[in-house]
């Protein structure tokens, strides 16, 4: 019996305990609901330097005027116009210990677009960071709230069966979930990820 209460709590990752407040037994278990979150915008953060550059061969007649205006053509000629970017020179020294390059800030909504821009090659600049913006709406959060709810009111009923005991009230709701996340490109996935809620309830 006592490997069976056991395994269920490891299996279940809950705790049965006593509160140390009033000494009151409950128990505690932790609620899982499956999403899939939307994308809603993707950035990248574009340095531009003469570091980067490795197929001239007088590197030093290089400007950074000249990879930037070779560049911005390409955008141009890929549907992108120069104004869609953010140039920041003081974000480039933040990575840099030289004054030979800038970054070059750009987000879109559009999976197309953004796919767009990183076909887009040129000598002297490359793509540093890319990321993508993923959002919960409140609708879905109100659904994957209760689901994960009757997910945990359900271990905890059988860990209280088990201990022949009831569940009593509700003590407690901990959501450490954000409705807005940002993950890098390369780990991000379109598989369903886990909305997580720890949930207390009173033993009787």
């Amino acid at each position: 019996m006592y490997k069976t209460i056991f395994t269920l709590l490891f299996v279940f990752s809950s705790i049965f305990s006593y509160s140390q407040e009033d000494l009151k037994p409950y128990v505690q278990t932790i609620g899982k609901a499956y999403f899939i979150p939307k994308p809603i915008k993707y950035i990248a953060n574009i340095v531009i330097s003469k570091n980067q550059v490795y197929n001239s061969i007088n590197k030093e007649d290089i400007t950074l005027k000249n990879i930037k205006e070779s560049y911005y053509k390409k955008l141009k000629n890929n549907g992108l116009k120069k104004d869609r970017f953010i140039e920041s020179k003081l974000k480039y020294t933040m990575y840099n210990s030289d004054n030979n390059g800038t970054v070059l800030y750009f987000e879109t909504s559009s999976k197309e677009e953004f796919a767009n821009l990183l076909s887009i090659k040129s000598d002297g600049v490359v793509i540093l960071y890319k990321d993508v913006v993923l959002e919960i709406t409140n609708k879905q959060k109100e659904e994957l709230v209760k689901n994960a709810l009757k997910d945990a009111e359900q271990k905890a009923n059988v860990i209280a069966k088990k201990s022949h005991k009831k569940l009593g009230k509700l003590l407690m709701i901990k959501d450490d979930n954000y409705l807005k996340t940002k993950e890098a490109l390369y780990f991000y996935t379109e598989d369903q990820k886990i909305y997580q809620l720890t949930v207390r309830y009173e033993l009787l």
